[in-house]
């Protein structure tokens, strides 16, 4: 449906659909709020789609300011490229650079594959978890 020239309704995607879309995209965005109450909020939290993003195969672009968990682990491990300050040049600038360099995309896409399979499966996750259930 078009409600405009410039405004246009998609039907959500179906769940199981949602692999091989992000897998035939060019870029995944994560962006998150840059207001003090969000990143006191962010500062422990990480979107649930982290991980699916992250295998997908597609590079990620992790638009967050750096004290949230998301810009914490997405610079640690090297999995996305990072803008952490609130700047629309900063943004445009990495849009350009990502557009510009077909190594850099795959280099990040496949570091966020690789570090998925090492940190997100989900034995992997469960076993962490009891581990620190254990210690306490």
């Amino acid at each position: 449906m078009t409600l405009n020239d410039h405004v246009k309704y998609i039907k959500p995607i179906e769940y199981s659909d949602l692999p091989k879309k992000f897998s035939s995209v060019d870029l995944l965005i994560l962006p998150e709020d840059f207001d003090e109450a969000s990143i006191e909020f962010l500062k422990y939290s990480i979107q649930t789609k982290v991980p699916e993003y992250m295998i997908s195969g597609t590079p990620i672009l992790v638009y967050a300011d750096k004290r949230t968990a998301l810009a914490k682990y997405a610079i640690r491990d090297g999995w996305a490229y990072i803008v952490s300050d609130n700047d629309e040049v900063l943004l445009t600038q990495a849009f350009e650079e990502l557009y510009s360099n077909l190594s850099l995309r795959e280099e990040l896409a496949g570091r966020a594959r690789k570090v998925a399979i090492q940190n997100e499966d989900a034995k992997i996750i469960r076993e962490n978890f009891r581990k620190k259930l254990l210690l306490k």
